[in-house]
């Protein structure tokens, strides 16, 4: 397949233990207009065209983001996705093809062979300066974006995820109060005060 078909970027993670930094990272990488293949955000933005993850490793994917945790770095799938990733790395040349996502507190000198070499961009800190770092990385390297993908694409996707769960509903509702209305006020109105003990 033309090298112009690889415009993926692969989010590769340990399920389910790190599905919560996996998804937010899918959603704000393809509102700011990447296209994004996850398991976790399937019909978003057509990344369904790639039926499985290899297929979608080995012929569509243009970065693979490996988001590298004390899970994922002895985990089967993500160390299998990650050989995959390497092995594409060689065979199209593209040296920076892998990055690496610190996303916990595992220590650089634990990280897997595979990638050991590589500079990670950490998330561990703050998700949002990672995030900075990482588009400034694909703006660096020339990553495209695709008119398919933005802010529209994760609403769309949203609703259809959420649509009967998280939604405001506008409806009436009877409001129902202990408080009685004074049709007339009285004739005299007294004040009572209470002095406490001691005093």
């Amino acid at each position: 397949m033309d090298d112009n078909n690889r415009k993926l970027i692969f989010i590769s993670h340990a399920n389910p233990e790190d599905n919560l930094v996996a998804q937010w990272l899918s959603l704000q990488l393809a509102k700011e207009g990447y296209p994004v293949w996850c398991d976790l955000t399937k019909l978003l933005g057509g990344e369904d065209v790639w039926r499985n993850a290899e297929e979608a490793i080995r012929k569509g994917t243009i970065r693979f983001l490996y988001l590298i945790s004390k899970t994922s770095n002895a985990k089967d799938g993500p160390l299998m996705e990650l050989s995959i990733a390497r092995a594409v790395q060689k065979e199209i040349g593209i040296t920076n093809f892998i990055v690496p996502i610190k996303i916990d507190n595992l220590d650089y000198s634990l990280f897997n062979i595979e990638i050991k070499r590589l500079t990670a961009i950490d998330f561990a800190k703050s998700w949002a300066i990672g995030l900075q770092q990482l588009l400034e990385n694909f703006s660096k390297n020339g990553i495209k974006k695709e008119p398919s993908f933005g802010p529209s694409t994760v609403s769309d996707w949203w609703k259809t995820q959420f649509n009967l769960k998280n939604k405001i509903i506008y409806e009436k509702e009877a409001y129902f109060s202990n408080w009685f209305k004074i049709k007339t006020l009285p004739e005299h109105i007294y004040f009572h005060s209470y002095l406490c003990a001691g005093n």
